[in-house]
């Protein structure tokens, strides 16, 4: 922004008399480091003379602290990158897709139950995961469904009870489970009525662990 819009985007005359023209500055240098020069106006029309030479020096500070004020801009947090064994996660789950749903199962020769695919597949790459849906919430960190990526588990109430199923997100807002419903392994869409109302939560193997229940939360697209 030109020096001479940033003088105008604030609109309160300077003052030429000594005993106030501090506090008028210093109010106006508060806007400019609160990033506030939105709301009121500043006009200068020229330093006070029995400033003599200070007076521009002055006046050039704090147009370059309000120009400052307008260039700053808070920073988008970073969405966190996908990783190997996400992408290696998410292929070998969907390599299970047929196998038949058996519940307390959890090899693909006795068929899976959902918690039972989740901690199969991840201990292939020597992650150790609770063997159950509830236990796996439990011991794993929130995960905001804004940084959702592929590899991460998600969580739902489909008995009436928090955290009762639990599957492996592909990316495309879609999951790969071992489905009760369906009686096997299957791919489905998390945007449907049924899996967003009964959406939990989110969570990432591998990223720390917790001791504090989580609130429940719904999905976000």
């Amino acid at each position: 922004m030109p020096a001479s819009r940033a003088l105008n985007a604030v609109r309160c005359r300077l003052p030429c008399h000594p005993k106030t023209f501090p506090m008028a500055v210093t109010k106006i240098l508060s806007l400019a480091v609160n990033h506030d020069v939105t709301k009121t106006r500043v006009t200068f029309c020229c330093a006070p003379a029995w400033l003599g030479g200070l007076g521009r020096w002055l006046m050039l500070g704090i147009a370059l602290c309000l120009l400052d004020g307008c260039a700053s801009q808070p920073k988008p947090k970073p969405s966190p990158r996908t990783t190997p064994i996400n992408l290696a996660v998410v292929r070998d789950a969907l390599s299970m897709k047929g196998i038949p749903y058996r519940w307390g199962e959890e090899t693909p020769e006795n068929g899976f139950d959902c918690s039972g695919l989740v901690q199969y597949v991840y201990g292939r790459y020597g992650v150790a995961l609770p063997r159950t849906a509830y236990q796996m919430a439990m011991a794993l960190p929130e995960l905001d469904a804004v940084y959702r990526q592929p590899g991460d588990l998600v969580f739902f109430n489909t008995t009436g009870k928090p955290y009762s199923h639990v599957g492996i997100y592909i990316g495309n807002d879609h999951f790969v489970h071992a489905s009760s419903a369906k009686g096997k392994v299957v791919v489905s869409p998390l945007q449907t009525p049924y899996w967003t109302e009964h959406f939990l939560g989110l969570r990432r193997p591998g990223a720390g662990s917790r001791s504090e229940p989580m609130r429940i939360g719904r999905w976000v697209p």
